[in-house]
């Protein structure tokens, strides 16, 4: 696991995983999804606009093309999982997941100091036709950072696209406001080393390059 910085703030981790709601101490409940879901699929649309021109072909493999950046305001730091290809086994079939070793840990915008929300949506992306291509995103995934602490731990991905044969990658779509619902900023993020993605599985073909995983049929061994 590894720290992918937009920008560093220094004090201790929380650790708390919360809902899509919080009550504070006056009984004040703070609602989520619904601003904070229409800022990330802003921030998610534009950012896989932008990804493809980011995206160099050569031949019929996607080359490295993960980055981060911010789309406004002050982000604060992010520390992303190691993402697994595995398998996840149903009572009548087996479906590929994209899953974390770990939450995300989000920490706050150096924006306030007050409490903090944080909204992520969590988004497997394939390559098709050229192209980073949107193929299953979580909901809306929320977090509450009290004033004086630093950052949240939002629950662990796992990312199970209907699609389960390609080229495959994960980006992450982080907004931050105040209680208020007051925007403060919004990144879109995306690992860059080599072990960011990782092959565990050994029902189909599966390997890991810096910024993507190839995976092949269930068990038929081929690509």
């Amino acid at each position: 696991m590894h720290t992918t910085t937009i920008h560093t703030d220094t004090t201790h981790t929380d650790n708390t995983h919360t809902d899509s709601t919080h009550t504070d101490s006056t009984g004040r409940r703070h609602g989520l999804a619904g601003r904070c879901g229409r800022m990330l699929r802003h921030t998610l649309g534009v950012a896989a606009i932008s990804a493809v021109a980011l995206t160099a072909v050569g031949g019929d493999t996607p080359a490295s093309a993960w980055t981060f950046y911010s789309t406004t305001g002050r982000p604060g730091s992010v520390v992303l999982p190691t993402m697994m290809v595995t398998e996840v086994y149903y009572a009548n079939y087996t479906q590929m997941s994209l899953m974390g070793n770990t939450g995300v840990v989000v920490y706050r915008s150096p924006a306030s100091t007050g409490a903090q929300n944080v909204g992520a949506i969590y988004t497997a992306q394939q390559f098709v036709n050229n192209q980073w291509v949107n193929v299953y995103s979580s909901p809306v995934i929320t977090g509450y950072i009290p004033a004086g602490r630093s950052s949240v731990t939002l629950v662990r991905p796992n990312l199970q696209p209907s699609t389960a044969r390609g080229y495959f990658r994960v980006v992450f779509t982080l907004a931050w406001t105040d209680t208020a619902n007051r925007y403060l900023a919004s990144a879109f993020v995306t690992p860059t080393n080599a072990n960011d993605l990782v092959c565990n599985t050994t029902s189909r073909w599966c390997i890991a390059s810096p910024g993507y995983v190839r995976t092949g049929g269930y068990l038929t061994n081929a690509w």
